[in-house]
């Protein structure tokens, strides 16, 4: 009962003691979401008034560009977002007062975990969504936004958010890795553009000592491995890549919809039963755990020293 009621009052001060990423993300989604609108909305009425375009080619823009994946700003602070607030929410880790103060209170690690994570997550997707609903209701008004499509919004608003969660429990993955947030930050650089570089580095050393050599490889199989590669190929399958109609192809992203909900979800499992197993003296230092140091230092030399 106690371990039920610290748990309940650890989302409370949790919630408190994160107001400046709150007022983040909300400003954040507001100037990506509500404010591009406005702006592409006028740029859509002028193009109208012109006869530039027609109401057709506006509503699947609007679906792809604006209230959709393909929507930059929302991209952007998809991935910044998920790195702030996974270091500022765990930041605890980092300090060894804090890490005493936490791991002396009489709830488990895990339970912890879980609350900082899920308070992280509602961070980000509860403005996320309000911001949402007002711009598709602001395409409603304006006759950008059929009743009927609906769903497919809606649909769109959880691809984003899956997006969101993969990028978030990648860089609290970083997080319980690591020490200090210095290194944190580095490690999630590690993750996102490791596979990257290897991939290009991999690329680069075929057509140089094979004169034969030919790839066709897009950009989101040179970027599979890493997270941005699988936002990249999730949005381009689930649109169908160029093909302007308003519309989700679920069939043709199945594959990578599934990678990427797998993905998200060992990261969150392991770092989970790592925080249980990451001892309070590692606050403070480069990595948490030793067996990590020469797996990562292998992995990153051999690469330096190809470039």
């Amino acid at each position: 009962m106690t371990s039920k009621r610290l748990f309940a009052n650890l989302l409370k001060e949790n919630t408190k003691r994160r107001l400046w990423p709150i007022a983040l993300s909300i400003a954040a989604n507001f100037f990506a979401q509500i404010v591009y609108a406005v702006l592409i909305m006028g740029h859509y009425a002028d193009r109208l008034l012109d006869q530039r375009t027609t109401i057709g080619e506006i509503r699947i823009a609007f679906f792809r560009s604006v209230a959709g994946l393909l929507n930059v700003p929302v991209l952007i602070i998809v991935v910044g977002m998920a790195f702030v607030i996974a270091m500022q929410g765990y930041f605890y880790l980092f300090d060894s007062k804090q890490t005493d103060l936490y791991y002396s209170l009489p709830v488990k690690r895990q339970k912890i975990f879980d609350a900082f994570n899920i308070i992280g997550i509602l961070i980000f997707v509860i403005p996320y969504i309000i911001c949402h609903i007002i711009t598709v209701i602001m395409g409603l008004t304006r006759g950008y936004v059929e009743v009927r499509n609906l769903p497919l919004f809606a649909a769109s608003a959880l691809l984003v958010i899956l997006e969101f969660l993969l990028c978030y429990e990648v860089c609290v993955l970083a997080a319980v890795l690591t020490g200090h947030v210095v290194v944190a930050a580095l490690g999630c650089g590690v993750f996102f553009f490791l596979g990257p570089i290897a991939g290009g580095l991999k690329e680069s050393m075929m057509s140089i000592f094979f004169s034969s050599y030919y790839s066709d490889s897009s950009f989101g199989a040179k970027y599979f491995y890493s997270p941005i590669g699988l936002m990249y190929n999730l949005t381009n399958e689930i649109l169908a890549g160029k093909d302007a109609a308003l519309r989700l192809y679920a069939g043709k992203a199945l594959t990578t919809l599934i990678l990427t909900v797998v993905v998200t979800a060992l990261c969150f499992v392991l770092s989970r039963i790592l925080i249980n197993k990451r001892p309070a003296e590692a606050a403070g230092k480069a990595m948490a755990f030793e067996i990590t140091k020469p797996v990562l230092k292998v992995a990153i030399m051999i690469q330096c020293h190809l470039l």
